[in-house]
C-alpha cells in the first residue's frame, strides 16, 4: 500500500521540484547581478568634498562680515559726526 501511495506523489513532486528549481537559478542569477563593491567610500568622498565647500563658503562669509562690520561702523560714524555738526549749527545759530 505504501508503494501506491509513493508511485502516486512522484508526479505531484516533479513540477515542485522543477518550480524549486527555477526559483533557484533566478536567485542565484540576481545575486550574481547585484554590485559586489561597496560604496561607503564614494559616499564618504563626497561627504568630504561637500565638508571642504562648506569650509571655503564659511571663511569667505567671515570675510565679508569683518568687511560689512567696519563699513557699518565708520558709516556710523560719519552719520554721528553730521548729526552733531547739525545740531551744533541749529542750537548756536538761534
Amino acid at each position: 500500500m505504501a508503494i501506491f501511495n509513493f508511485k502516486k506523489l512522484i508526479p505531484t513532486f516533479i513540477p515542485v521540484a522543477l518550480e524549486l528549481m527555477r526559483h533557484f537559478k533566478r536567485d542565484v542569477s540576481h545575486n550574481n547581478n547585484i554590485r559586489k563593491f561597496d560604496e561607503t567610500d564614494d559616499k564618504l568622498a563626497t561627504i568630504k568634498n561637500l565638508l571642504v565647500k562648506i569650509e571655503k563658503k564659511t571663511l569667505i562669509n567671515r570675510d565679508e562680515i569683518r568687511s560689512m562690520k567696519t563699513r557699518v561702523t565708520i558709516w556710523a560714524v560719519i552719520n554721528s559726526a553730521l548729526l552733531i555738526a547739525i545740531l551744533v549749527k541749529l542750537f548756536f545759530l538761534v
